[in-house]
């Protein structure tokens, strides 16, 4: 049934009582709605792999750098908006003192250390 421990209705390799203890959605393979999986979103706020993302499952925005979690690869290289290779437990990837969100709205590379942003005056 939907309520053992052991079921994973969603589908998406977290049961019922992982669900529980993370206090995620069991009937939503995606609490948050950041793109990423919950049971990627281990919370422990250091990325391993696409498979162990530290990100927090009941926030889309872990970091608050205004990047959805799904969207930071942490592969270190930028390829667009929607892979942008930046940490999503890092609100400024490149330590260059701007936001990662900052960066890519700016049109800047979030991963390029000293990148110019581009702005409008």
């Amino acid at each position: 049934s939907t309520y053992d421990g052991t079921d994973d209705p969603d589908m998406e390799g977290l049961d019922n009582l992982g669900e529980f203890n993370r206090g995620t959605d069991p009937l939503d393979p995606d609490t948050d709605d950041d793109g990423l999986e919950d049971d990627v979103e281990t919370g422990t706020g250091v990325f391993v792999s696409a498979a162990d993302t530290g990100t927090d499952p009941l926030v889309p925005d872990t970091d608050g750098d205004g990047l959805e979690d799904g969207v930071e690869t942490d592969t270190g290289t930028f390829v667009d908006a929607g892979d942008t290779g930046t940490d999503p437990n890092e609100v400024d990837s490149d330590l260059d003192t701007f936001g990662d969100g900052t960066e890519v709205e700016a049109g800047s590379d979030p991963q390029a250390y000293g990148a110019a942003l581009k702005v409008d005056v």
